[in-house]
């Protein structure tokens, strides 16, 4: 976007809007994607017990080469998901609910 030269300072807004709602519809998808995720994972499965392992992922993104993919997934996000759904579930079921961080 930097490298573009241009002379006409609309044409520059014009393409900052276009990669702003590229970006905003990307973000859409991923978290569209990551609700029904843990939707399937809380609701469709018949299960008590959900785990997340705790991942070190400052220590994953220092691998220069996984770095970007790991960082893209959003996996904060999917525990927040997961975590708020699952504690939904329990309580409407009268269950107790442990967690630890």
């Amino acid at each position: 976007m930097s490298r573009c030269y241009t002379f006409v300072i609309f044409g520059d807004k014009v393409r900052k809007i276009k990669l702003a709602k590229l970006y905003e519809k990307v973000n859409n998808i991923k978290t569209d994607f990551l609700h029904k995720l843990t939707h399937q994972i809380v609701n469709e499965s018949q299960i008590d017990y959900v785990f997340v392992e705790d991942l070190n992922v400052r220590g994953m993104l220092k691998n220069h080469k996984l770095a970007r993919s790991i960082s893209a997934a959003s996996w904060n996000r999917f525990y927040t998901y997961l975590k708020y759904k699952v504690t939904i579930r329990v309580q409407s079921k009268g269950k107790g609910i442990t967690t630890s961080n």
